[in-house]
């Protein structure tokens, strides 16, 4: 009886640990990347179907360090975290902020990118964050503007929606007073909805938002390969490049980019 349970215990031992996600992407060549396929300039098609934008170059540059190639798949605002912990993808970069809530479930890369949370009103309606105690407020359900906006305006009436897209839809429809989501996001709606004139975005921010490259809990490798790829690509200089692309002076939003790749 004895030999027998060390013979078992043995095999046990004998089995091969489960691979590391790095050992898998380097040995398949390929990185699976969420990404969001609708809301430039972070991510969106182009003309001809092909992923562009700040996140898709991101990927990709990551990528190129770990010398894979890059697949895409897109993912929502309800569905993202689901898709990776089923494994669908290896990682995540879809406009995801690191908080301490999601970090017991997941883990994040250093910060590529930081906003913060804002609100789009009819022209003059609002002008601080108390003009907004009593009104109708569209967000996305499942995303931390949802609950900053609980917490900061526990007299408003939240209307959820699945994304800020049907929430931005319901603000031009009247059926909210204001939308609110990401600063970043809420600049790419105003330049794209019908008379733009009439709607302005606060210029008070709620939080800060920094966006981080999620990866399933226990691939501390894969993890750390990305936070190199970050601090090389910020030492290049190529993270600068890369915000100055899609949000720098060159381009519609005339930004100054305010972070670093950096923990």
């Amino acid at each position: 009886m004895v030999k027998a349970w060390i013979c078992a215990l043995l095999c046990l031992f004998s089995l091969p640990l489960r691979a590391e996600l790095l050992d898998d992407v380097l040995s398949k060549g390929v990185l699976v990347a969420g990404v969001r396929d609708g809301y430039p300039p972070f991510g969106f098609l182009d003309a001809k179907r092909q992923y562009q934008g700040y996140e898709i170059d991101l990927v990709r540059a990551i990528a190129r360090t770990l010398k894979v190639r890059v697949q895409f798949l897109a993912v929502s605002t309800q569905n993202r975290f689901q898709v990776l912990q089923n494994n669908y993808v290896d990682v995540l970069v879809a406009m995801t902020t690191r908080t301490p809530e999601r970090q017991k479930w997941f883990d994040f890369s250093y910060t590529y990118f930081v906003s913060g949370q804002q609100f789009m009103t009819r022209v003059g309606r609002v002008h601080q964050l108390s003009d907004l105690a009593n009104l109708r407020i569209g967000v996305a359900s499942n995303s931390t503007s949802y609950d900053n906006v609980l917490k900061l305006l526990p007299t408003a009436r939240i209307a959820k929606y699945d994304d800020s897209t049907a929430a931005t839809l319901a603000l031009l429809q009247d059926e909210v007073d204001a939308v609110t989501t990401d600063g970043h996001i809420l600049m790419s709606y105003h330049k794209t909805i019908p008379n733009p004139q009439d709607y302005e975005i606060s210029s008070f921010t709620i939080s800060r938002e920094p966006y981080g490259v999620v990866v399933r809990k226990g691939n501390p490798k894969l993890v750390e390969a990305i936070n190199q790829a970050l601090l090389a690509l910020e030492r290049s200089g190529e993270g600068k490049r890369l915000f100055d692309k899609w949000f720098g002076p060159g381009t519609s939003y005339k930004l100054k980019r305010h972070f670093v790749f950096s923990p």
